[in-house]
């Protein structure tokens, strides 16, 4: 919830049609609603719970697992848990001493992650998942992660693309795509 989401805010309440709404933008970025939107779409999804109770966690996905935070003030992190010290710690750390549940998926394959910027996807293991995503919440710029098991895709999360992680060819790219728009609209 930075300006742009603000702005995308602004716009719809005048009544201006915002690409990717608002709505959109809060879904996409929690992640058993993103995985809830994802599945109802058809895609493949990978087991989770939600939960702040460590025991229940434990009791519903097995070691390895992977737990993302489900607090408004996180910003787009995870953890890889290999044992329950660190299942503990994460869900202490991610949850902000148990104020916030977590989401925690089993960890059952590779873990791979590419960029989307508006169409260009960096793994092409991942392209048709990544359109499927873009198709679902018109998001033009994010960070995909998923699983690999038995040479399938399975969704794991979208996280946010920081400045910083853009690279001189993906500023290329979005140039480009910036470009094109305002020669067909402008």
């Amino acid at each position: 919830m930075k300006i742009g989401y603000y702005v995308s805010m602004h716009a719809e309440v005048l009544g201006n049609s915002v690409i990717p709404t608002c709505q959109d933008i809060l879904d996409v970025y929690k992640t058993p609603i993103l995985l809830l939107r994802a599945r109802k779409r058809g895609m493949h999804v990978t087991p989770h719970i939600v939960s702040d109770n460590v025991k229940d966690i434990e009791f519903e996905v097995s070691l390895p697992m992977l737990i993302f935070p489900l607090n408004p003030f996180s910003n787009g992190g995870y953890k890889v848990v290999h044992s329950e010290g660190s299942l503990y710690r994460a869900v202490r750390s991610l949850g902000m001493n148990g104020k916030y549940p977590v989401c925690a998926e089993y960890l059952l394959g590779s873990l791979e992650s590419t960029k989307f910027l508006f169409g260009s996807v960096g793994n092409p293991l991942l392209q048709d998942m990544a359109a499927e995503v873009y198709a679902e919440f018109r998001l033009p710029v994010f960070q995909l992660l998923a699983q690999i098991v038995e040479e399938r895709p399975y969704l794991c999360n979208v996280l946010p693309m920081h400045r910083e992680e853009l690279t001189v060819p993906d500023i290329e790219i979005l140039s480009k795509r910036v470009e094109d728009a305002e020669i067909r609209f402008g």
